[in-house]
């Protein structure tokens, strides 16, 4: 699932999934290869940031492990390719269907320029 936000003329998209990749946590836990991750905009000493979210759902406990991917950003946006158009927001349960293609994109701000990072990457082989 992934949603759209905007504060003060900054991008905050954020994506949800799950995901079949190496345990993050293990000491004294159970744990497997079944992630759930979520990349989302949150505030870091007023200005934003990027976050990565990793739960492990063998666990008993309702814990997540957060990290900072990258701070002091001016926009994260994802978009969602139907086989058609982008769409920027998706909902699998609703749409009964992964997007065919998924786009990240961050700005940052680079020597008084902000400059755009984009990767595409395929859900879907057809």
């Amino acid at each position: 699932a992934g949603t759209e936000g905007d504060k003060n003329g900054t991008s905050r998209s954020s994506i949800s999934f799950t995901a079949f990749t190496y345990p993050v946590l293990t000491t004294n836990r159970p744990s497997g290869d079944l992630q759930f991750i979520r990349y989302y905009v949150d505030d870091k000493d007023g200005k934003p940031a990027l976050y990565k979210e990793v739960w492990n759902p063998y666990s008993d406990e309702n814990t997540a492990f957060k990290a900072e991917v990258i701070g002091d950003i001016e926009g994260f946006e994802i978009q969602y390719y139907n086989g058609k158009d982008w769409a920027k927001a998706w909902d699998a349960g609703l749409d009964k269907s992964l997007p065919e293609a998924v786009k990240a994109t961050l700005s940052v701000e680079y020597k008084g320029v902000v400059k755009e990072f984009s990767a595409v990457a395929r859900t879907m082989i057809r």
